[in-house]
């Protein structure tokens, strides 16, 4: 009986490690609701749902920011991830399908360039190094620049040779044709490679790689070619300059027709066939081009990512767009035309594409879509028109802006600045003395436009750094400010009657900060945090589901708890409800490219890409729908939408929270560089700035008060409305003057 008791005792166990998460899901924390309204004329929006990746044992630091992305190109499907956090640069290897980091090293210091057999190579300069892809160890280093890869075997440049690389060493070596460089080759070849193929020169040309020598075997006239589809002795793809064409290996002359195409890959289905983005869709051809073996009538400028029968597409409007097979589906993320590493199960993104840029950008993972293929069709974008043109205004000469006042301040620069939306006769003043950096940044002036004086000066106002926003709310003028990397960003608010400084956020970095009603939101790569704009306290915060940028805008309603918050969540706007703790009560689903949202009124504004416009209220209610227009602008209680005519005249339309035209007009022969800011009345006037320098004012029903010459093109410009008066002018630095071109 004691044996028996005793072998049935359990020994005690310790609890599972915790499961540390390196890179989380965006997630806004409550589910969408369903649709109360739709917009676009698109195709419905796929959301994928984003999921966390999590660490290996061994691995417990936070996420890498401003990361870069390489895929492998065999083996199981990973991706390596170059990016910086706090403490330096590093290296995170990635399991797609898993989830997992594997492991994190940070002595390379060099952007990964490929990721082959056991290997995980970074390379920069002339130097490559060898990591061991199990570990991340680092096993060799070789002087040498990067090429390229091909199967198991990448290229480097030493010297003036070709190299082949085989695991930790470059083992055979290759001397370029006379006058061909080693960095002019594109694309690796057949096993090996046994041969490359080279541009330099407007010339695209086939070496073979014989003994030590790189032998030039036929050399033909072509653009640069953007991607080369070579393997064997198949027909090779090449595509560049707007056309895509399949060239005999053995001799560079073309095998079929041209073909125009903003993209060629091999099909991954087959690689006897290859697919091409062109006019009528994704094409699939055979190697020489002649014969259309199907079209996916899907409009795309590139592919993004690949595995298997799955393709990742960009569309025309910059959304992703999913092939798996024949079947589609348009994806409301990753957004931000982000690099992408697809896996069998899931789509790592990283690295949003130029000019959008943030230090707080980092990895996002997405499982592939469960919702049902949508029906694919051609949607291209229409030409961007004011419908019909308005007409022309007659423009007064130029005259000399009158300075009304010269503050005490130096300035020799005022980047930005802003009239407060609930006094139109106050405006704030960001203020640079000297160039801002890790212990300096920018003053604040409050100025009052009904006496001309300064009401007051906060030589900190702005954090250390370089201003990027400036916005008030509940009595509170915030500013925003970030360095030059990681680890420095952030928003001090001050009082708007004196200046002092009441709170101050801090964070990794910080790209925009807005106002309105009570609360302050802030934007941090694709982070949100909604605070209380007199205390600074957050409300609450969440990380967007596409990765990107959050698309924010806040609606004011009857009193402060009427506030609501839309963003842009699951492929829809969601409106959140300040009095119900944020939590959602209705979504508008977005049929298109959503590109921005923004306040009108009360009412919220979202762009597509397509140029369209929508207007929406607090209950998620499509209200009306706006001309096309090359920009819109919310200024004041009014949009301001801005264009070009066929005549190639600047044309402007106010519109009101309503989706009517109020006022238009057209400046002959005139481009609009900015629009000043605008004062909340809806009968204050407008001002914007030209090309040739120049402040035009114009009231609000179309007809222009003034025109000023403006001794800097960067000079903030306003217009609001002076004990009845409509005035507008601009804010000057060296010293700060205040100057007006309409009173």
């Amino acid at each position: 009986m004691v044996a028996a008791a005793l072998g049935g005792c359990a020994a005690p166990t310790s609890p599972p490690a915790p499961v540390v998460v390196i890179y989380p899901a965006g997630a806004p924390g409550w589910p969408r609701p369903p649709a109360t309204a739709r917009i676009g004329d698109g195709l419905a929006r796929a959301a994928p749902p984003s999921v966390p990746i999590v660490a290996r044992a061994g691995v417990a630091e936070g996420p890498l920011f401003g990361a870069s992305l390489v895929g492998s190109s065999d083996g199981p499907p990973e991706v390596a991830v170059l990016g910086h956090d706090v403490h330096g640069p590093a290296i995170d290897l990635i399991d797609i399908d898993a989830g997992v980091v594997r492991w994190r090293v940070r002595a390379a210091g060099l952007p990964v360039v490929a990721i082959v057999g056991s290997r995980v190579y970074a390379a920069g300069g002339d130097r490559v190094l060898a990591l061991d892809r199990a570990t991340g160890a680092i096993r060799a280093t070789l002087a040498a620049r990067w090429l390229g890869g091909a199967g198991v075997r990448p290229l480097v440049a030493i010297g003036d040779t070709l190299a082949i690389v085989d695991g930790d060493a470059a083992r055979a070596r290759f001397t370029p044709p006379v006058g061909a460089a080693a960095a002019a080759v594109v694309a690796a070849c057949g096993a090996g490679p046994s041969w490359v193929v080279a541009w330099q020169d407007g010339h695209l040309a086939r070496w073979d790689l014989t003994g030590d020598r790189a032998v030039a075997v036929w050399s033909v006239a072509s653009d640069q070619p953007r991607r080369v589809a070579c393997d064997d002795e198949r027909a090779l793809v090449v595509v560049g300059g707007g056309a895509a064409v399949a060239r005999d290996p053995a001799t560079g002359a073309p095998r079929g027709p041209t073909v125009a195409a903003a993209d060629a890959w091999v099909d991954p289905r087959d690689r006897d066939r290859v697919e091409l983005a062109t006019a009528s869709g994704i094409e699939r051809r055979d190697r020489e081009l002649v014969h259309v073996d199907g079209v996916v009538p899907v409009s795309a400028v590139r592919l993004a990512a690949a595995h298997g029968a799955r393709r990742i597409v960009i569309g025309v409007d910059g959304d992703p767009v999913l092939l798996d097979g024949d079947r589609v589906w348009v994806l409301a993320a990753p957004a931000g035309e982000p690099v992408m590493v697809a896996g069998a199960r899931a789509v790592v993104a990283a690295r949003w594409r130029w000019p959008r840029v943030s230090l707080g950008q980092t990895v996002t993972r997405y499982a592939w879509p469960d919702e049902p293929a949508s029906a694919p069709r051609l949607t291209p974008p229409p030409v961007a028109a004011l419908v019909p043109p308005p007409p022309r205004v007659d423009v007064p000469a130029a005259a000399a802006l009158e300075v009304a006042l010269t503050a005490e301040v130096g300035a020799w620069a005022v980047p930005a600045a802003l009239l407060d939306p609930d006094g139109a006769e106050r405006l704030y003043a960001v203020t640079l003395e000297a160039r801002p950096d890790l212990d300096r940044g920018a003053g604040l002036v409050a100025i009052d436009l009904h006496s001309d004086r300064v009401r007051w000066t906060s030589p900190t106002g702005c954090p250390p750094g370089q201003p990027i926003a400036l916005a008030a709310a509940a009595g509170r003028v915030a500013c925003a400010a970030r360095g030059v990397g990681l680890g420095v960003g952030a928003v001090a608010a001050v009082d708007a009657e004196d200046g002092r400084l009441v709170w101050r956020w801090t964070g990794a970095t910080v790209d925009a900060v807005i106002g309105a009603g009570p609360v302050f939101a802030i934007i941090a790569g694709p982070e949100l945090i909604v605070v209380d704009a007199v205390t600074g306290a957050v409300a609450t915060r969440w990380r967007t589901t596409d990765g990107y940028l959050p698309r924010v805008a806040i609606l004011r309603g009857d009193d402060d708890d009427d506030v609501a918050l839309a963003s842009y969540e699951h492929g829809a706007i969601v409106v959140r409800a300040r009095r119900l703790g944020w939590r959602p009560v209705a979504a508008i689903a977005v049929d298109g490219g959503l590109v921005g949202l923004a306040t009108v009124g009360d009412r919220g504004l979202a762009t597509l890409a397509d140029g369209s416009a929508y207007l929406f209220d607090r209950a998620g209610v499509a209200v009306a729908a706006g001309v096309l227009a090359a920009s819109r602008l919310p200024r004041g209680a009014h949009l301001v939408a801005v264009t070009t005519t066929a005549e190639g005249d600047a044309a402007i339309a106010l519109v009101d929270r309503d989706g009517v035209v109020r006022a238009e007009a057209a400046l002959a022969g005139q481009r609009i560089a900015t629009v000043g800011q605008r004062g909340p009345a809806p009968d204050a006037p407008l001002v914007v700035v030209t090309a040739d320098r120049e402040a035009v004012a114009f009231g609000a029903d179309g007809r222009v008060l003034g025109r000023a010459a403006l001794p800097s093109p960067d000079a903030p410009t306003f217009a609001t409305v002076i004990d009845g008066r409509p005035v507008a002018g601009a804010v000057l630095a060296g010293p700060l003057r205040l100057a007006y071109a309409v009173r």
